[in-house]
């Protein structure tokens, strides 16, 4: 198997690369870095673990139903005109709460934070890779997806030592600036790099007729209609939600169990080694 995924990685490294960077920047807007600046939200605007967490929610929840919209955009335009979308929206939203003084600009700025970072970042590294590959396209995906993990061995410390050195806001004009400083011109070359690349493979599966319409079998309607799609939800959900609701209330029980914020971020170490 690690012969394989060294074969693999040494045939198509930029578009993997460029998979894997993806899904990092998505975590600027992952549960787990935004806790970090929970208890500076919580007292710069004066709002209860209550207040907060609702707003969270509603910036989260309503992120989730646009990204449903907008996320096949990507099927319609090139994928570098898409990165830029994406690349200008994280920093808006880095942007937004730089500058946040209320709860409503909290609001805006969490829901375009949520859908750039969590969802849109993330959603085009996995379509491209799974453009990109069909027989290969498990491993494109799993090597990919290694960007949380990796975010979360990084980016917690980080987090802290940002806070600690220059503020809760110019820790958030940093991330706006390096996005598109960073980021974007790499994501650029490496998409540019992957196109000019051959690289061929063949999926017989692809061969064979499917038993049923693809639209049919594909749509939201078939699978809301499938009692089999309500019975997992709750075990797909119970996890991130769980999870959730501990990194963005970390505030409150770090003081209670005596940890620091840094020892807590440390603790991501071991966290990320295991996802």
């Amino acid at each position: 198997m690690i012969r394989e995924y060294l074969l693999f990685i040494s045939h198509s490294w930029p578009i993997l690369i460029f998979g894997v960077m993806t899904v990092f920047m998505g975590n600027f807007g992952q549960s787990f870095f935004i806790s970090w600046f929970g208890d500076s939200f919580k007292e710069s605007l004066g709002l209860s673990a209550t207040s907060y967490g609702t707003a969270y929610s509603m910036a989260t929840l309503a992120s989730g139903l646009l990204i449903m919209w907008i996320g096949g955009s990507i099927d319609k335009v090139s994928l570098e005109k898409f990165i830029l979308f994406c690349t200008i929206g994280l920093s808006l939203a880095a942007l937004t709460l730089w500058q946040t003084n209320n709860l409503t600009t909290l609001v805006v700025g969490l829901f375009l934070l949520r859908f750039f970072g969590q969802g849109l970042f993330p959603h085009t590294a996995i379509t491209t890779m799974m453009k990109r590959f069909s027989l290969n396209r498990g491993k494109g995906v799993s090597v990919a997806t290694t960007g949380v993990p990796l975010g979360e061995i990084i980016l917690p410390s980080i987090a802290v030592f940002f806070i600690a050195q220059f503020g809760w806001q110019q820790s958030w004009l940093i991330i706006a600036v390096s996005v598109p400083l960073l980021y974007l011109p790499l994501a650029l070359f490496l998409i540019k790099r992957a196109r000019n690349q051959k690289y061929a493979e063949h999926d017989p599966t692809l061969d064979c007729e499917p038993s049923k319409p693809l639209k049919e079998d594909g749509s939201r309607r078939t699978l809301l209609a499938d009692y089999r799609f309500w019975l997992v939800l709750p075990t797909v959900l119970a996890a991130p939600f769980i999870v959730t609701g501990i990194f963005i209330h970390q505030g409150f029980f770090l003081p209670q169990m005596g940890w620091t914020p840094m020892l807590f971020a440390n603790c991501f170490v071991f966290y990320g080694i295991a996802h």
